[in-house]
This record gives C-alpha cells, structure tokens and sequence, in this order.
C-alpha cells in the first residue's frame, strides 16, 4: 500500500502538472529559466537540508524509544528472576506479570492516544509496594533485595522516559517549514517545464513521488507508539508475559 500511494501520487502529481502547464502557457521570456532555475537549485537545497537533519533526528527519537523498551523488558525479567530468589517473592512476581500483561493490553492502546494507562500506573505501585515488603522483611547484609530495589527504580525510570516520548516531536514551526519548502519545490519545478512532454513527465514524477515519501517518512516516523506508520509495537511484553506463565 505505501509503495502504491507513493507511485500513485508521482503519476497523478505528473498529470496534474502537465495539465495545468497546458492552461498556463508561458514563452520562454515570462519564465526566464535560467534566472528561475539558480532559485529552484536554492529552494531545492534549503529542502534537501531540512529534510535530511529532521529524518535523520526522528530515525534517532524512533530507534531510542525502541530501545527503551528493550530495557523495560529486560528490567522486567530481572526483577521477576530476582523476586523468585527471596523468601515472600511469590507476590511480587504476581505483581511484575501483571504489570507486564497491563503493559500490553491497556496501556499500549492508551499511548497511541498519547495516555497512559491508569491500571498500569496502579499496577506499578503494587510492584513498589512488594518489593519494599521483601526489602523490610529480608535478613541483613539482603544483597538480593537490595538489587531487586535498584531493579524497581530502573523500571520506574524506563517507563517514565518511554511515556515522555508520546506525541510528536517534530516542532510545528519545523514542520511547515518542511511543507511550505516542499509546496516551492513542487512549483518550482512546475515553472522549470520543458518541451519533451515524456521527459517532463518522468522528471515530475520522480519529484512529485519523492516529496510525497519525504513527507510520508516524517509523519510516519514523528510519534514511534501511534500506532501508524513506523510503530513500534508491544510484542516484547506479550512474548515476555507468556514466558513469565509459561
């Protein structure tokens, strides 16, 4: 489907120019080409420049938030490993696989509304809440619970960091920068026709189809847990909840 949008929007962006450069027929004096064309090269550039430093920070936003949950799944099965190790672990790995499952089943739904899930948040203080009972209840120098404590706050901190992340990070200002860049590009372009019609076509196409993925790319990949686009999913919590009851 995206490869065909893509491809779709070069043909109809092609059409549609070669259309209207039929309704506005200029002679070679009006369009001063090579004056235009040093400002196309320019917008083109200005375009090129914007747009590589913004996907290239959004691939970077993407591939940490992954990253992150990695981590929070590790963290997770640290501190289900650590809770079995302890006398009155039972609870709290009861805690750590509900959580897991919340994680799942509420919560990610809930972030591509850019919340977070309230069942979540109250399964993560139950996990608080068991871990200092095994922390109390531990017979001194209680290394294990000490680390399973250590392992809580981690868990706390990757979760907090992953929710920052909801919602777009691209700035608005940025962003119609972005388009209002791409809108000059595309009319430039349109002014720089020449009179082979298939060569024309072809080249509209190419710079039609490209702009489309340009914007595609950066819608796609500005908020990595809506759900759309370039997502990252919760498969490592379902693979990691089965393997806690499994």
């Amino acid at each position: 489907m995206f490869v065909g949008v893509v491809v779709g929007s070069g043909v109809l962006g092609g059409l549609v120019m070669a259309w209207l450069r039929t309704r506005f027929t200029l002679s070679p004096e009006d369009t001063a080409q090579e004056t235009l064309g040093v400002s196309v090269s320019f917008v083109t550039l200005l375009f090129s420049f914007f747009l590589g430093f913004t996907i290239v920070n959004l691939w970077q936003a993407y591939d940490y938030a992954d990253h992150l949950i990695q981590e929070e799944a590790n963290e997770l099965r640290t501190l289900f490993r650590l809770a079995g190790s302890v006398d009155g672990g039972a609870p709290l790995r009861a805690a750590v696989v509900n959580y897991t499952r919340l994680v799942t089943e509420e919560e990610w739904p809930a972030m591509a509304k850019r919340i977070s899930g309230r069942k979540t948040d109250d399964a993560k203080d139950q996990i608080w809440r068991e871990a200092l009972s095994v922390a109390k209840a531990a017979q001194p120098p209680a290394l294990v619970a000490n680390e399973l404590l250590g392992s809580v706050v981690r868990l706390n901190k990757l979760r907090r960091d992953r929710l920052n992340l909801l919602g777009p990070s691209l700035h608005p200002l940025l962003r119609s920068a972005i388009l209002f860049l791409a809108a000059f590009t595309l009319v430039g372009f349109f002014f720089l026709g020449g009179r082979h019609w298939k060569v024309q076509f072809l080249i509209d196409f190419i710079v039609v189809a490209s702009v489309v993925l340009s914007v595609y790319l950066i819608q796609a990949l500005d908020d990595p847990f809506n759900g759309t686009g370039f997502f990252i999913n919760s498969d490592v919590f379902r693979e990691l909840a089965q393997q806690m009851t499994g």
